[in-house]
């Protein structure tokens, strides 16, 4: 990492902390209804402060979490924050020590920093470690509550790797198969072009996607324009993530040029996470198209006006009309669970096919609404 980076926060840094900051005020709420304990890992944590001031990821988590007004609904809140570099280590320890000046501290073991503070009881562990090497630690025993107590325990990764070294495909598909667990993963999709040939890198490579370096390379091996290799690099990450997770959603980032520089995938099992995500993302690209552009002026922190295309999911609806009748929840829980798009959509989707004389609904009150036992019909034409 560049000396340069912790000078301020670069642009493309300020949009993964927005989605960051957007998805913790969601996940929040959905774990409050259940359970007392959560856990927040930052893989690569950094120094927690730019020279700018502005806070790092690692201690934005716990501003956000300490402030939400849910925070109390726990009994236990756990940080892991992860950090190899030693003066990134120190500056994180003293930067998160100021953010909570009441928490008592023990740094008895070498490298290891615990911060502790009430209401609700919280641990704050800052490490100086190798992110593999500590993940797979707290994958044991996390594996171990499971399997031994059944116990769940919500717990989101926010895995930002400057590049693709120190992260393992086969670390995060065993994280993803504990109950309970999502990620946030970011990487710089260029790095990948950039060292796919390079033999120094093929040990780094392989770990990332969980690969032979063969098979990765095969995937490229037709393809000349860096455009597309990027591209299906980025598809054949997706596979091996679609491997163990039920949902897996993309945002890309791109450069001035076109050409993408960063991927954030958001990762889950669970439904619920997966609404919470997909309505991220809607609020910060309402085009659809999931995407930021660096130096997009009209895009101001994400706060695009598009309207979004919903073409692709009046296809959809359409074709499972034409087959049979169905009630209006079936096709909620549909959209919800099977595409990228929001029952909103969907809303908006039926009234213009009701516009058009295209279906008929019947068994609700009011028109133009689709409560769940509406019965919805395609009408022959």
């Amino acid at each position: 990492m560049p000396e340069t980076y912790w000078e301020r926060r670069a642009e493309f840094t300020v949009i993964k902390h927005e989605l960051l900051k957007r998805y913790l005020g969601k996940w929040l709420p959905i774990c409050s209804s259940k359970f007392r304990l959560v856990i927040f890992i930052d893989g690569f944590a950094g120094r927690g402060k730019h020279g700018s001031g502005e806070l790092g990821s690692s201690a934005r988590a716990v501003k956000i979490l300490r402030n939400h007004p849910l925070i109390k609904h726990f009994n236990r809140v756990l940080f892991f924050f992860v950090e190899l570099n030693a003066d990134n280590w120190k500056n994180l320890c003293t930067t998160i020590q100021e953010l909570v000046p009441e928490a008592d501290a023990d740094g008895s073991q070498q490298d290891y920093l615990v911060l502790k503070w009430k209401n609700p009881e919280t641990e704050c562990h800052i490490v100086r470690e190798d992110f593999c090497v500590f993940f797979d630690r707290i994958l044991e025993q996390l594996e171990e509550l499971q399997n031994q107590t059944g116990t769940i325990v919500p717990t989101l990764a926010f895995i930002d790797p400057y590049g693709f070294k120190g992260v393992k495909m086969e670390s995060i598909q065993r994280f993803l198969r504990l109950r309970g667990a999502e990620a946030i993963i970011t990487f710089m999709t260029q790095e990948l072009v950039r060292w796919l040939n390079s033999k120094p890198h093929h040990k780094a490579l392989s770990q990332f996607f969980g690969l032979e370096v063969d098979e990765i390379a095969t995937t490229c091996d037709t393809i000349s324009n860096d455009e597309e290799k990027d591209e299906r690099l980025a598809e054949l990450y997706y596979r091996q993530l679609c491997n163990v997770a039920t949902y897996v959603l993309p945002f890309k980032m791109r450069k001035r040029t076109g050409r993408e520089r960063y991927r954030v995938w958001f990762v889950t099992n669970h439904p619920a996470g997966f609404k919470a995500m997909k309505e991220v993302l809607w609020s910060v690209d309402p085009s659809g198209e999931f995407e930021y552009w660096q130096g997009k002026k009209e895009q101001k922190l994400l706060f695009c006006k598009d309207a979004p295309n919903l073409s692709p999911l009046r296809e959809l609806i359409e074709h499972k009309l034409k087959c049979q009748c169905y009630r209006s929840g079936k096709l909620k829980q549909y959209v919800e669970e099977k595409t990228f798009f929001l029952v909103k959509h969907l809303t908006e989707v039926l009234r213009k096919l009701e516009d058009e004389n295209l279906i008929k609904v019947t068994n609700r009150s009011r028109a133009k609404t689709y409560p769940d036992d509406a019965l919805i019909e395609w009408l022959q034409t």
